[in-house]
């Protein structure tokens, strides 16, 4: 007889034959190292980047920054610039001395293309350094000034439209609030300073395999490619398998972005990676051969297993192993084990579900035969005989409808029924209350035809009725109203009930609406939400509105699903509400 070896023997050949292993391991760690080493590396260079970057534009701003403020300071000229805004006539040595300090200004710096000066209320200044003219310009007098307000200093990105050349020419713009520092302090106007924004993105970049690209929120402002100035960043980045760094700066409000191209470090790690791929395919189809001839016939017993477990986990329990000889004892046992386990688990649903069944008889009936109806039928069919033998009539027609109820509670208790049956017993029910209240209370039921055949089970909203009577109406001056609607929501049937009562107060409307809270005053209302629970499960829903002294209202959503029927003609009544919806 053949020896069955254990699962642990085999496994055991199986690992001291793949003793390749560890050559995979090391491929696995060489490239982790690898990717580590990289990361790192890229990291330091962009760090070292974005800092170089921040440095830079941080010296080019204070550069420029300084040369504004120096013109700022100059008291002649700001002299001739408070004239401007107070509207006097300025001579033509104090206009030739601002146009010549414009253009002082303008060379006195690298990549400036022009600076403009708009005074408070008064002209517009320019020098154009393109072509070296403060009379004519293309575009130094063309743009908007930007509004500084209480800042001194702000920084922008603009494209100014060239008409001669056809073209655009990318600007970027340093704008300083002018003020009159030795009165009042007031503002006398604007002092912008135009940038070759090729300039700027040279002065950015410090580093030959990174980009620099400066940022106003999103907008790219100066870029190595000047077709992606003027478009948002996260467009740019799209397709492009780079890394990134960001560096706010704060004096200008604007970001700095280190981009840095992933295709020099892609190639040495997919060399290294091919050549790792290849000695891990070679251990890798070594390792399943060997290990497929020693194991074959155990994960054979394994997917027989695994086919037997997905049926019990769909429900199906009659499933049951058929263990071969050729197989380690291990996994005999385990199939005994399972086919054991899946017989008792079997007993075990048919025993919960007997036991469950009958819980939920048990709780239906506590919930819904409060009393012995037979009994009450009975005694009051009596009562109805001595009644119409004193010519009490009235008295007999209370107790035939009070008999007509307690038939309809009894027949079928925990049965379904239309929602016109369930509305015609309510009128009864209604007639009963009203004598007990002194008053007849205004009943009008709304429900749309489509849904007058709705199943639903009986006297869901009897607790609703009696709570407006008692709690709504009891008290109320005047003319009491009783408003039921029903219609379709979706896949749910929407009831609700309308008082113009008393209304609640707004700790116990809170209180009603806790599906966790047994309300001790409307016990009838828990009662229902627990029967909704049971017939329609998680799906039902009960809840209140209410306004203290105008109304309350009370929501129903019973689910209807696909059996929806719909009551023959003599069950519904049928009449207007004046909105075109059918009535009761």
């Amino acid at each position: 007889m053949r020896k069955n070896w254990k699962l642990r023997t085999r496994m055991f050949l199986g690992f001291l034959i793949a003793a390749v292993i560890p050559v995979l391991l090391f491929a696995v760690v060489s490239q982790i190292i690898l990717q580590n080493r990289i990361n790192e590396r890229m990291e330091e260079r962009l760090t070292a980047a974005g800092y170089n970057a921040v440095q830079c534009f941080g010296m080019l701003l204070d550069k420029y920054d300084t040369v504004l403020q120096d013109f700022c300071m100059d008291t002649e000229m700001m002299e001739i610039v408070r004239k401007c805004k107070l509207g006097e006539e300025i001579s033509s040595d104090e206009q030739a001395e601002l146009w010549y300090e414009l253009s002082g200004i303008c060379n006195r710096g690298e990549g400036i293309e022009g600076i403009t000066l708009q005074t408070e209320g008064g002209p517009v200044y320019f020098y154009d350094n393109r072509t070296h003219s403060y009379e004519q310009s293309e575009w130094a007098d063309r743009f908007e000034i930007p509004q500084v307000g209480q800042e001194e200093t702000i920084c922008r990105g603009l494209d100014v439209e060239l008409v001669s050349e056809k073209k655009s020419i990318h600007l970027f713009q340093i704008a300083r609030n002018l003020k009159d520092y030795s009165g009042s302090g007031e503002s006398l106007g604007t002092v912008v300073l135009s940038l070759s924004e090729t300039f700027v993105c040279d002065m950015l970049q410090s580093d030959e395999g990174t980009s620099v690209y400066l940022l106003n929120g999103d907008i790219i402002v100066c870029a190595k490619d000047e077709k992606l100035v003027g478009t948002a960043f996260d467009e740019v980045k799209k397709g492009r398998n780079n890394r990134y760094t960001t560096v706010p700066h704060e004096e200008s409000r604007m970001t700095i972005c280190v981009e840095l191209p992933m295709a020099t470090y892609y190639e040495v790690s997919f060399m290294q990676l091919i050549t790792l791929l290849f000695i891990a395919v070679a251990t890798a189809f070594l390792i399943v051969t060997l290990n497929f001839v020693i194991t074959e016939p155990s994960m054979q017993m394994v997917t027989v297993l695994e086919k037997a477990i997905s049926k019990v986990e769909n429900g199906d329990f009659s499933a049951r192993l058929q263990i071969p000889k050729d197989v380690p004892m291990e996994l005999v046992r385990i199939g005994d084990g399972f086919n054991s386990m899946v017989s008792n688990i079997e007993h075990l649903i048919q025993e919960n579900r007997r036991t469950s069944m009958e819980q939920r008889n048990a709780e239906l009936s506590a919930l819904e035969a409060q009393i012995d109806p037979h009994f009450l039928y009975n005694t009051l069919d009596t009562i109805n005989w001595k009644a119409i033998e004193k010519e009490q009539y009235e008295i007999s027609e209370m107790i035939v409808a009070l008999a007509d109820i307690l038939r309809y509670i009894v027949k079928n208790a925990a049965g379904v029924t239309t929602l016109s049956r369930e509305l015609a017993w309510l009128e009864r029910y209604m007639m009963l209350q009203s004598l007990k209240l002194g008053k007849i209370p205004n009943l009008e039921i709304i429900v749309s035809e489509d849904v007058m055949g709705c199943n639903i089970h009986k006297l869901l909203l009897q607790p609703f009725v009696e709570n407006a009577i008692k709690y709504g109406f009891t008290e109320k001056e005047g003319e009491c109203e009783l408003l039921i609607t029903a219609k379709l929501a979706g896949a749910q049937l929407h009831i609700m009930i309308e008082d113009n009562g008393l209304g609640m107060s707004p700790e116990t409307l809170e209180q009603l609406n806790d599906e966790l809270q047994e309300y001790k005053g409307h016990f009838g209302v828990s009662n229902v939400r627990k029967r909704l629970k049971l017939y329609y499960g998680e799906e039902a829903k009960v809840f209140f509105e209410s306004v203290q002294g105008e109304y309350t209202r009370a929501h129903l959503f019973i689910p209807v699903g696909e059996e929806l029927q719909f009551a023959s003609a003599g069950d519904i009544r049928y009449g207007s509400n004046g909105d075109g919806e059918d009535t009761i």
